[in-house]
């Protein structure tokens, strides 16, 4: 946050943190990380962050949401970094848990087969589902999971 080649994809908030989760397209184009960040919410600072990059290819975060004590993230990760298609790429849905620390670990992760990107997300703590949106083959693709990480095969 606040460098160069920072890009912001989505923000809430939990407790006395703001969230925020994106990109981090560094000086090698092609070898994007992910990231997530806690902001105080008076100042702004950074108090805790977590940066992903477990491919050598794109990794990062399109959207976040909150419930359940845990921040839902969706994206993906080994995008080509060059096509503005994800073809190839895998979907990435995560859970950790709130409040944000430094490099925290994850509760749970889901990798549906043949999604290539976590375009959104959203919890319904009532129920305990969180629902994930993503593209397949350029077509939309519903999925959900309960809050505990039990997801479709």
């Amino acid at each position: 946050m606040g460098e160069p080649h920072v890009v912001v994809n989505a923000a809430a908030s939990s407790g006395s943190q703001g969230l925020a989760a994106g990109v981090y397209l560094g000086a090698n184009p092609v070898d994007l990380e992910g990231f997530v960040v806690a902001m105080s919410p008076l100042s702004g600072a950074v108090s805790a962050k977590w940066t992903v990059d477990p491919t050598a290819q794109g990794d990062g975060w399109i959207a976040l949401a909150e419930g359940s004590n845990r921040l839902f993230l969706a994206g993906g990760k080994d995008r080509d970094g060059v096509s503005n298609e994800c073809l190839g790429a895998s979907a990435w849905m995560v859970a950790v848990p709130l409040p944000l620390i430094n490099d925290p670990m994850p509760v749970w992760a889901y990798e549906p087969a043949g999604v290539e990107a976590g375009t959104g997300v959203a919890v319904d703590e009532v129920d305990g589902v969180v629902y994930f949106v993503g593209n397949a083959n350029g077509k939309g693709v519903p999925m959900a999971c309960t809050i505990d990480g039990v997801c479709p095969d």
